[in-house]
């Protein structure tokens, strides 16, 4: 029945008490779980009595009063002095006859028979005048003489006008739940079962609390974590209260949850309350039968507690109803308490065979593992807490273990797995490790994926020549590179092949290629010795699918840094920026929650080149630095050169060049330039020096690149075009034979379908012939910028052709040109840089009301398939029509109709030149 039923019931009883004038009194006995409104019960009861004018005696028992004999009747009859002195003064001497023989034998909780007929009788004589209420809560709490007098009062109550009500808990310990028995044989004893609430019953205490009717939803959420104990609801009420409106939707829990989660255990019996730290401190696995040997208690004992705790609300099917409430009792043990229950739960979990992974919750919570098993436990921990993500769990198993391992070589194995772990986090932290981790390499006590993961770190810190001796001892290992050597050079591979070429080259020259360096499992990935064909090889037309085939195998860890890296670049260098940009992406989700800023930041590094080789220089620049916030600029080791040569090239772009020589003031890692890092941070310094007419140093800076490439044996221009910057600077120097020369360089060496590279190459080779001969190669320019997607360079040669339509004296071919470059440069934001490099007769500013109008001759610059899908645009066909007449898709359309605009100059399809109806008609 609900609270308020039984308040009815109860006030009843009261009116029945007060209406008699002879013995017709009563003992009620409230029994219930834990915290469900007994004490609200009785407290509104002992209201009503005092309103109706009985003589009210109320008390509550506490844990205190069961050293205190007759404590609780003295409590009692104190409040009936006004009434009679009698019933005080009897008090007193049995008070003070049990305290004398407190310490004696026998009767130390007797009470004599004399006292006790002397109270009931001046109850009995006071009752006739006015009814007598005695309440008291808690009853299992009271001491044992209390109990025997207040039973004896309970078995004459029907012989007057005396209501005696008791609550009882229904966890009492075993001892007082006897005292409900003999209650309840009492023929005039009433109980009444108070029980959680259900959801209606949940809603309507909400609701009445609040003053707002809750939603259905809300009161099955709230039951779902309470249990229907008012006490957790009210608590989980005052949480919403005060943090609701900013937590959304969801009901909130917080202090105000725990508090009452606190509060309810505390008022359990002693046993209760120790099951359910026990269930608290084993989590998951609240088995009785474990939580019987975890407290040394009785397995019947932990399932009455269990059960009542269930009752309570405390405890659902599954354990702790919230991560919180168990949280909250784990707090209420003693610090002492807690680590030796850990240490023995460790105990207890290893016998039973459980996982790796619960054991070393354990053994890390209690922090002092003695044992020899606990080592292999924890470093088995650490990989299932790894795999898991839970880094902060497998840094304290690894760290245990380091402190308790005896074995050097098992030390080496752990402490390398700790840096790497700590490598995710921030690389500088990691760094500590390395001078042991290297002793330990040099010693021969760390080997197969440990030992790539240290020449790994050495790497990225920029140690370089001990990262080259480490290398030279692997592979001149005599005999063929098998078992853990294999899966050591099979990880380093793809790393050495694009990051640091000198190394890979010494590894290829020492351990070529071969079937015996592919086991059958490289590490996590099948496919790693995939990646080898895209490391140091000039792009090919099947490296797309293969790059994207390795990044869908590959989970972002230590090991996986080469073939992300690297099958991430042959992307950028095939000019798929676009799945170059969606993998990152991908890949920036996969790492969601997983705490890996070291991945993070490489990661939006590398997706903010490839937004700026896109040409979208603002949105380049803020994914620089969002890196450089990820982690800091000491713990990025040679990568550093990514963002800063990112921020470099956006700077220039945008033409801030005070920005470009901050970054350039950043001091960068040892070893920068024996790295591919260092040869992207060269060629952005030297585009600083062009923008900065230093062209003597941007010079020098190109044909650095150049002899750096050609040492490696990797002088391709899809992976750096640098005779085409090394052109521009030059032709400032006035050396326009030796820049001509330069640029027939590189278009010999690019292949097919390298279109940012040709384009590069076209753009610059167009400054070195005659005006007349310019718009032909700046045209070519455009349709290979086009067909990448690179916006910025498509406003350089837009603003190119806008001069070169000036000298030959085109003044409308000019302003149209002009037009369409500062189109193009404020999409990417760089209309500083562009405008700089327009004539000074021609500038024209582009809103929006005024856009530019279509020379005749750009028109003829669609190819076949534009001037189909743009002709019936023009006669009013819509995208699916479009589809349908050409058996194409919609998408296909509709990039068509994009580079349509952007070649055409205008934003929608009513502004289509009319000329293309007619073509629209033939053509299609």
């Amino acid at each position: 029945m609900t609270l308020i039923e039984r308040t009815d019931e109860m006030n009843s009883l009261i009116g029945e008490l007060c209406s008699t004038t002879g013995g017709d009194g009563r003992v009620v006995l409230v029994s219930g779980p834990t915290a469900v409104g007994k004490t609200e019960l009785v407290q509104a009861f002992a209201r009503a009595a005092g309103e109706r004018g009985a003589v009210l005696l109320s008390a509550t028992a506490t844990r205190g009063h069961r050293d205190r004999p007759l404590g609780l009747v003295a409590q009692l009859m104190r409040q009936a002095e006004p009434h009679s002195a009698q019933l005080r003064q009897l008090t007193e001497n049995a008070v003070l006859t049990a305290t004398l023989h407190m310490h004696g034998a026998d009767d130390a909780h007797h009470v004599r028979p004399a006292v006790l007929h002397g109270l009931w009788t001046e109850l009995a004589t006071l009752a006739r005048a006015r009814p007598i209420v005695v309440v008291v809560d808690d009853l299992q709490y009271a001491d044992v003489p209390s109990l025997t007098t207040l039973l004896f009062l309970a078995r004459r109550a029907s012989t007057g006008r005396v209501m005696l009500v008791f609550t009882l808990s229904a966890d009492a310990d075993p001892g007082r739940s006897a005292l409900r028995g003999e209650l309840l044989r009492l023929p005039h004893c009433r109980r009444l079962r108070l029980a959680p609430l259900s959801p209606a019953g949940l809603a309507a205490l909400l609701g009445e609390v609040s003053g707002v009717r809750e939603p259905p939803a809300v009161a099955a959420e709230a039951h779902a974590l309470t249990g229907g104990n008012p006490l957790l609801a009210r608590g989980l009420l005052v949480d919403n209260r005060r943090l609701g409106a900013e937590a959304g939707p969801g009901l909130v829990v917080g202090d105000g949850f725990t508090r009452a989660v606190v509060s309810c255990l505390h008022r359990t019996d002693g046993i209760v309350r120790r099951v359910g730290q026990g269930v608290a401190l084993l989590g998951d696995d609240g088995d009785p039968a474990l939580v019987a040997d975890l407290l040394d208690v009785h397995p019947v004992l932990v399932d009455e507690a269990m059960t009542a705790l269930r009752a309570a609300g405390l405890l659902g099917p599954g354990g702790f109803r919230h991560p919180r409430a168990r949280a909250a009792v784990l707090e209420t043990l003693d610090p002492d308490d807690l680590v030796n229950l850990h240490a023995r739960a460790a105990v207890l979990r290893h016998r039973q065979g459980g996982p790796p992974l619960a054991v070393a919750r354990h053994l890390v919570a209690a922090g002092h593992p003695s044992a020899g098993w606990t080592i292999g436990v924890l470093t088995d921990g650490a990989e299932q807490a790894l795999a898991q993500g839970e880094l902060d769990l497998a840094l304290s198993c690894l760290r245990l273990a380091d402190d308790q391992c005896s074995d050097a070589r098992q030390r080496a194995a752990i402490r390398t797995t700790l840096a790497a772990i700590e490598w995710r986090i921030d690389p500088g932290t990691a760094s500590r490790h390395l001078p042991d981790l290297v002793d330990a390499l040099r010693q021969g006590l760390i080997s197969g994926r440990h030992e790539a993961i240290v020449i790994e770190f050495l790497l990225w810190s920029g140690q370089i020549d001990t990262a080259r001796a480490a290398l030279t001892r692997l592979v001149e290992r005599p005999g063929p590179p098998t078992g853990e050597a294999a899966v050591t050079i099979a990880a380093l591979r793809p790393w050495l092949g694009h990051a640091f070429p000198e190394l890979g080259q010494l590894l290829e020259s020492r351990q070529p290629r071969s079937a015996a360096l592919r086991p059958p499992r490289v590490l996590a990935d099948p496919t790693l010795h995939g990646v080898d064909a895209l490391a140091g090889a000039a792009p090919r037309g099947d490296d797309v699918a293969r790059s994207e085939q390795l990044l869908a195998k590959c989970d972002p860890d230590e090991l996986t840094l080469g073939t992300i890296v690297t099958s991430l670049a042959a992307l950028m260098y095939a000019d798929e920026l676009e799945k170059a940009g969606s993998w990152c992406d991908r890949l920036l989700r996969a790492l969601d929650g997983r705490r890996a800023p070291m991945w993070q930041a490489l990661l939006t590094a590398m997706r903010a080149g490839i937004v700026g080789r896109q040409g979208d220089l603002r949105e380049s620049q803020r994914q620089a630095r969002d890196a450089l916030k990820l982690l800091p600029a000491a713990s990025w080791g040679v990568a550093l050169a990514i963002p800063i040569a990112t921020l470099i090239l956006t700077a220039v772009g945008l033409g801030n060049l005070e920005d470009a020589a901050a970054c350039l003031g950043v001091a960068m890692p040892p070893g920068l330039f024996q790295t591919s890092f260092g040869l992207t941070y060269l060629h952005a310094r030297g585009r600083y020096h062009l923008a900065a007419r230093d062209f003597p140093a941007a010079l020098a800076d190109f044909e650095r690149c150049g002899e750096m490439l050609r040492r490696w044996n990797r002088d391709q221009p899809a992976m750096l075009p640098w005779r085409s910057d090394a052109a521009l600077a030059l032709l400032a120097l006035d050396r326009p034979e030796r820049a001509r020369e330069l640029l027939r360089e590189q278009l010999d060496l690019l292949a097919p379908g390298q279109h940012r590279a040709r384009g590069l190459t076209l753009r610059v080779l167009a400054g070195t012939v005659a005006p007349a001969e310019r718009p032909a190669l700046l045209h070519d320019a455009l349709t290979h910028f086009e067909a990448c997607s690179d916006r910025l360079n498509l406003a350089l040669v837009f603003a190119d052709i806008s001069r070169t339509q000036e000298l030959l004296g085109a003044r409308p071919q000019a302003e149209a040109a002009a037009r369409q470059a500062q189109l193009w440069a404020r999409e990417c934001g760089a209309e500083a840089s562009v405008r700089r490099l327009l004539p000074a007769t021609v500038r024209v500013d582009v809103t929006e009301e005024a856009l530019p109008t279509v020379p005749d001759e750009w028109v003829t610059d669609l190819s076949d398939a534009e001037r189909r899908v743009a002709g019936l645009a023009a006669s009013g066909h819509t995208n699916r029509e479009i589809a349908d007449q050409l058996f194409v898709t919609i998408s296909t359309v509709e990039q068509h109709l994009t580079r349509v605009y952007r070649k055409l100059n205008v934003r929608r399809r009513t502004d289509l030149p009319w000329e293309l109806q007619t073509e629209g008609g033939r053509r299609g």
